[in-house]
């Protein structure tokens, strides 16, 4: 299983686990599982730049 099928996997788990109630906090520089995400803040050395929610 590759470095991505196992992000992926931990990102069904994931959102699994949010569809059930859990509050989840990720950190990550990979865009491809930050578009899971229904809010994202980007930062700039400890700056948010960038704050996006998904209706």
């Amino acid at each position: 299983m590759s470095n991505f099928q196992n992000g992926e996997a931990v990102m069904n788990l994931l959102h699994e686990l949010h569809g059930e109630g859990a509050t989840i906090c990720m950190v990550t520089h990979d865009p491809r599982f930050s578009r899971h995400a229904e809010r994202t803040i980007q930062l700039f050395d400890g700056t948010v730049v960038e704050e996006t929610v998904e209706a």
